[in-house]
């Protein structure tokens, strides 16, 4: 089977930590699926964020739905969160930061990837899920966001059929990072989705979406252009005619 060679869990700092930082938080039970009630236990000490007070965020990461859930934390030497992981959930990325007026710096990143329940395999979409959630977090330096990198390639690698997807986020850590590979491939298939004629109205809007975030206002025009020729009651159309960017052809 194409998981028998991967860790079931995995964990991931979003700095470099050394190891003992690395083992500062655990979680029961250690391979959870979606809907399991999920045990943190955090320990701080050593860290960055030792006697502060602390901030939790947990994002539940997935193809359809993204929760978020923060919690107050305080100050302790041992923290503990209890989490309901919803059915929908793919994969866990948590986040503790300082808790202080306007946010702080100072944050440490961790992530669970989700497995099923029988086979204890990590479920198809974690990893591209995961790599989204970081891509999307383009207000951090481009260090942080690159996390999300080697997850989508992951997904892709481990299930080919996906390479249709996560391209959002993809493209979001390509332009933030100025990665020119990571670009070369986001025109590439952008390039393919606009040039086949059969392409789903989906397809196409998550291409819009893709030059919107990381394309000029000339080839955004360009590309909003093309969409609504093929789809001139879509959403594109939409969003284009509301912002008076777009006028149909008598």
């Amino acid at each position: 089977m194409k998981a028998t060679h991967i860790w079931i869990f995995s964990l991931l700092l979003s700095r470099i930590f050394s190891l003992s930082q690395a083992q500062s938080i655990k979680f029961s039970p250690k391979k959870p699926s979606p809907g399991d009630k999920l045990t943190i236990t955090y320990k701080p000490k050593g860290g960055e964020l030792e006697g502060k007070e602390l901030n939790g965020s947990f994002a539940f990461v997935g193809d359809i739905e993204l929760f978020y859930e923060i919690k107050e934390l305080g100050k302790k030497e041992i923290y503990t969160v209890e989490l309901q992981l919803p059915d929908s959930a793919l994969a866990l990325a948590i986040t503790f930061n300082e808790s202080i007026y306007g946010g702080s710096l100072e944050f440490e990143d961790y992530h669970v990837l989700l497995v099923n329940k029988k086979s204890k395999a990590i479920l198809k979409g974690a990893y591209g899920s995961l790599g989204e959630h970081y891509g999307e977090r383009y207000y951090l330096p481009k260090e942080e966001i690159l996390k999300g990198k080697p997850f989508i390639e992951k997904e892709w690698e481990l299930w080919p059929e996906s390479r249709s997807k996560y391209w959002y986020g993809y493209a979001l850590i390509a332009a933030k990072a100025e990665l020119p590979e990571a670009l070369e491939k986001v025109n590439a298939y952008k390039d393919e989705v606009l040039q086949n004629t059969a392409s789903s109205e989906e397809k196409l809007n998550k291409v819009y979406r893709i030059v919107k975030m990381t394309g000029g206002l000339a080839n955004l025009d360009s590309v909003a252009n093309l969409i609504i020729e093929r789809f001139p009651k879509g959403e594109v159309a939409a969003e284009r005619g509301l912002n008076g960017l777009y006028y149909l052809p008598e």
